[in-house]
């Protein structure tokens, strides 16, 4: 979908719900590959990946910006109570009520995925742990091998050599063109 219409999407929708969100959110783009869209409540913004925004359809951007609205609403309603989790009952409520599908991620079912810059695959034998990125990450390690070890998700305890074995070696992907878009344009907007 072409930015220019998202963004207008984007901000109909929020207008819609401000009074359930509160005033003062602006919508914009970002660099995320991984996720579509983020819901930033500290900054009051509601912000889609751009470029699965130009790789998606717009009922697949609605459902997204529904989604993020839904977390501003329900956080809106509960405020950060311990009990209320960001993709928990209270959140699936608000989000059949606004329209957007209560599932807690996007699938490559549903939503064209972006090839990343980097893949990373993990050198410890007969692990098939990969990641990927849009730009190298120098320390990175598989938690599939952490985890099945029964160590901690978290190496950053462990010394030096004994996390060598589970780091991500990352290169270059092949298939990855980029897509050339600045989203500085679009980057926030007015407040809602």
């Amino acid at each position: 979908m072409n930015l220019d219409r998202a963004a207008d999407l984007g901000r109909s929708l929020m207008d819609e719900y401000s009074g359930d969100m509160g005033t003062g959110w602006v919508f914009g783009f970002d660099n995320a590959v991984r996720r579509f869209g983020k819901c930033d409540h500290n900054r009051r913004r509601i912000s889609l990946s751009g470029a699965l925004t130009l790789k998606n359809s717009e009922e697949e951007i609605r459902n997204t910006i529904l989604h993020e609205i839904a977390h501003a609403i329900t956080r809106s309603m509960y405020g950060f109570h311990r009990n209320v989790e960001s993709h928990g009952k209270e959140w699936k409520e608000v989000a059949e009520l606004v329209g957007a599908r209560p599932v807690a991620c996007y699938s490559s079912d549903d939503v064209m995925a972006v090839t990343p810059r980097y893949v990373g695959s993990c050198a410890h034998a007969g692990c098939h742990g990969y990641g990927s990125a849009k730009k190298r990450r120098a320390e990175r390690y598989c938690n599939y091998c952490i985890k099945d070890r029964g160590l901690v998700w978290s190496v950053v305890g462990m010394d030096v050599e004994a996390r060598r074995p589970f780091r991500i070696a990352w290169k270059e992907n092949p298939g990855y063109s980029g897509n050339g878009v600045d989203y500085t344009k679009y980057r926030w907007g007015t407040a809602a």
